[in-house]
């Protein structure tokens, strides 16, 4: 359970309808439907019923409680850090996963108090060209950034393809469930795929990478998955992958040149850089 699937369960208990939780966290409908069962499955407990609409248990109507404690908690805490620096940074889903524990570790360690924020790719860069973020921590950018933003890339790594035993990996059209459309892999696999002249069917868009190990394991569809994931994560006896078929992506820190003092980014980069799997430390061929 994280924070996320607090937010999550909150607007379904709110609103009674996946279409806008899903809206709401900028995830797909079948990652929200996935992280309510797997939360139902870590309490162990019905919190609510589906029968036509959503009906709360009076577990569920416990959860929510607690639910809102926390997220009035969390809130309160984000403001109190903004407070202290006004520094913003938004990290997109692969940037929180991979570098969140070291951010914090850093700031705390150097009394820096900065607002933290995990959203897409493409929300986290649109904040920054609004000067509502000081930095975006992305895998992939999902569009042209303009002369005055700096981006820094601190990781390459490699997307693979990664298919389940019922497909030929040269068949056409390919059956392929690709990323929601915010995040930066999502036009990063199809660009890919219109260079190599690669003919593919999108099945389903999907934002969640166990959500598309899943359904590659289950049905004849193929997905690109990055090797970081790919390092981290036991693959279903069901799946295969092919080298050959793969790109590089860059993960990197974006800020904008007209911010007056740039030291602490700059040193958050440096910082960054020294992690294992960065650009002056990545091995994987």
């Amino acid at each position: 359970m994280d924070i996320t699937d607090i937010k999550i369960y909150s607007a379904l208990f709110v609103t009674r309808n996946i279409t806008e939780v899903a809206e709401s966290v900028h995830l797909g409908q079948s990652t929200v439907s996935h992280r309510l069962a797997r939360l139902q499955d870590e309490l162990d407990r019905d919190l609510y019923h589906y029968r036509g609409g959503f009906s709360f248990t009076r577990y569920g109507e416990a959860f929510y409680r607690f639910c809102s404690s926390v997220l009035r908690e969390y809130e309160e805490l984000q403001r109190s850090l903004n407070a202290e620096l006004g520094l913003t940074i938004n990290l997109s889903a692969v940037a929180d996963r991979l570098y969140l524990d070291a951010i914090l570790s850093y700031c705390f360690d150097n009394d820096l108090r900065p607002s933290l924020r995990t959203t897409s790719s493409a929300e986290a860069v649109t904040a920054l060209l609004e000067q509502k973020a000081d930095i975006a921590v992305v895998g992939g950018v999902p569009f042209v950034l303009p002369e005055d933003v700096i981006a820094q890339v601190i990781r390459r790594e490699k997307v693979i393809l990664l298919f389940n035993d019922a497909v030929d990996p040269k068949q056409r059209p390919l059956p392929l469930v690709i990323d929601d459309p915010a995040s930066g892999l999502h036009g990063e696999v199809k660009r890919y795929l219109q260079d190599q002249h690669i003919t593919y069917e999108v099945v389903g868009e999907v934002g969640s990478y166990a959500d598309k190990l899943e359904l590659a394991s289950k049905y004849p569809l193929a997905v690109f998955i990055p090797s970081s994931e790919l390092e981290r994560t036991q693959l279903p006896e069901s799946t295969h992958f092919d080298t050959e078929i793969s790109f590089l992506r860059d993960i990197s820190v974006l800020y904008r040149k007209d911010r007056k003092d740039t030291s602490v980014i700059e040193a958050i980069i440096e910082m960054l850089h020294s992690l294992p799997g960065s650009m002056q430390n990545n091995h994987f061929h």
